[in-house]
């Protein structure tokens, strides 16, 4: 079961699949459990990388706490 996770902030940020600028959710990497659903378009801030799911996706932590990214259907 994914559970939908909650931005710490929002980052305005141009999305070239958009070709506009969209305000993007900014999750922590360290609070982002097994089985959390984000909601592109996000940020996916750590320490040394951040993952950026655009607007056309969304990502989830899976069971080894990879990101994985998934194309919304109709994106």
């Amino acid at each position: 079961m994914k559970r939908a996770a909650s931005p710490k902030a929002t980052r305005r940020v141009f999305d070239a699949g958009e070709a506009a600028r969209l305000d993007y959710g900014v999750h922590d990497r360290k609070s982002l459990r097994t089985g959390d659903r984000v909601k592109g378009p996000a940020l996916i801030v750590e320490a040394q990388t951040t993952t950026v799911v655009t607007a056309r996706f969304d990502a989830y932590i899976d069971s080894l706490r990879n990101i994985a990214l998934m194309r919304k259907t109709g994106a």
